[in-house]
């Protein structure tokens, strides 16, 4: 889309309001006089009936978006793409390595495909060009262990990131997030308390970089509509059932699949119940 169409806050690009109002008087009048000639038994207008029906195609707000998907070639990232496909949205891939994404996703018209460093401030802003929200399935690799250096690279990036987005006046980003992110609406739990000292334990660069995004996102990211997805144990299930609250509240639990994870992220871009928060999103 146009970078010349105004953007709304929730991502969506809107024809200017009054190019609208200039519209509708005629094109409603159509419509109406459609509807009145079927209901009086008149022949039906198959020309009035094209015409209303381009007015409501090109009146009426589209839910198709443009998107930037980090993360792209990880197992969350690839479920992104598909989910993002599957709703209509075009993708922009923005990848270190472009020869991991599969071949449907290579081939596909809807995906654009730019390689590049998290680092890399030029090709970030050559991905970024007129894309309406951005999905992040970045996280540390789970076999990381010690050897996850210490100086927070992905928090890091996303400064790069969240800079680079308010340049360009993109407001929404979701990103991938885990329970060593606290919140102020969790509870205690044994079970989750455990889980974060042992990550916080046994690799702490992993640890230290996760709690680092979470404060990058929350503090730079103040004219932004973020969602931070927390996720306990990601599993290969295809369920897409899933249930969002907050650590200690008796309903999430400590797996989920990346499929639930996709679904729910791409359903974030039509709401905003959980704007500006960080959700524990598990299965039921």
């Amino acid at each position: 889309m146009p970078d010349s169409v105004p953007q709304t806050s929730s991502g969506y690009r809107e024809r200017d309001a009054n190019q609208q109002r200039d519209a509708t008087p005629r094109s409603t009048s159509t419509l109406v006089h459609m509807l009145c000639t079927i209901g009086a038994g008149v022949v039906f207008d198959a020309a009035a009936f094209q015409e209303a029906a381009c007015w409501r195609r090109y009146n009426f707000v589209s839910t198709a978006m443009h998107l930037l998907i980090l993360g792209a070639t990880g197992p969350c990232g690839l479920l992104l793409i598909q989910e993002a496909l599957e709703a209509d949205h075009t993708v922009v891939a923005y990848v270190r390595s472009p020869q991991k994404l599969t071949e449907p996703i290579k081939s596909n018209p809807a995906v654009t495909i730019v390689e590049g460093q998290l680092t890399d401030r030029s090709a970030l802003q050559q991905a970024l060009s007129g894309v309406d929200a951005v999905l992040s399935a970045l996280g540390p690799p789970v076999r990381s262990g010690i050897t996850y250096p210490l100086n927070t690279p992905l928090a890091q990036a996303y400064t790069l990131l969240i800079e680079l987005m308010k340049e360009k006046e993109i407001k929404r980003l979701i990103a991938l997030g885990t329970p060593s992110m606290k919140d102020e609406h969790d509870k205690f739990s044994l079970v989750f308390r455990t889980l974060v000292t042992g990550v916080a334990t046994f690799a702490h660069g992993a640890y230290k970089d996760v709690v680092a995004i979470g404060e990058v996102i929350r503090n730079q990211g103040d004219a932004l509509s973020w969602t931070i997805v927390r996720v306990p144990f990601l599993v290969d299930n295809p369920s897409k059932e899933i249930i969002a609250g907050y650590i200690g509240d008796g309903k999430v639990t400590i797996k989920l699949s990346r499929a639930g994870f996709a679904a729910f992220c791409l359903k974030q871009l039509q709401s905003d119940d959980w704007a500006n928060k960080a959700p524990l999103v598990s299965l039921p």
